[in-house]
């Protein structure tokens, strides 16, 4: 590796971008060419300033020109769903603390709902609905027995039929809701901690 080849590379070294063999010959190349070496260290002690020095945060409507510049540009262009950009960028803008329990409500109207309908004709049990559903089958047995068949299919309803009525006289539509809730937080929280900034690897960072 030569001089020129090594100052090209001397950002992506200390970023921690380069490859293990090209790596090596880097370092190779740098332990024994004092020019190079010296300009690794500058390289690196201006990268340790601006690790340093503080943030600052951008003026409120520069994203807004910046944006209205690219659009003018023909740069970028509208979502095909404007609606549902502005629907989620409001969703996601609220804090975590609020955002959590007012999705864990809406998904229990959201459930509760249905199964209010449901059971509006059921004597509000799920006993009412495994007896609906029971008739349900016996209806279906009926019309397979007219065409000969319920021989093949009378053990897969008669299993079918015990199952959900023995399940239906030992769960709630309250079991139900608490378990839908408990899978959307249990799912909620594993989303926010694939989304959770990991911290960077690279060699800049961790002068």
């Amino acid at each position: 590796m030569n001089c020129e080849t090594a100052q090209s590379l001397m950002q992506s070294y200390l970023e921690g971008r380069l490859a293990t063999l090209e790596r090596n010959e880097f370092v190779y190349h740098v332990t024994e060419c004092a020019a190079c070496e010296s300009e690794v260290i500058e390289y690196r002690d201006v990268f340790r300033c601006l690790r340093d020095m503080p943030r600052l945060d951008p003026p409120p409507r520069l994203g807004v020109a910046v944006m209205a510049h690219l659009h003018a540009e023909g740069l970028i262009h509208e979502p095909r769903f404007p609606w549902a950009r502005r629907v989620a960028d409001q969703y996601f803008g609220i804090p975590t603390r609020v955002r959590y329990p007012l999705t864990a409500a809406l998904l229990v109207a959201v459930l509760y709902v249905p199964v209010a309908v449901i059971l509006s004709g059921t004597r509000g049990s799920l006993a009412g609905a495994a007896e609906g559903f029971a008739r349900a089958i016996l209806w279906v047995q009926g019309t397979i027995a007219s065409l000969g068949a319920v021989a093949a299919f009378e053990p897969y309803v008669r299993v079918t039929r015990t199952v959900f009525t023995a399940v239906a006289a030992y769960v709630s539509p309250g079991m139900l809701i608490a378990a839908a809730i408990i899978a959307a937080v249990i799912v909620m929280s594993a989303t926010r901690h694939g989304r959770r900034k990991r911290p960077s690897g690279h060699a800049m960072f961790s002068l």
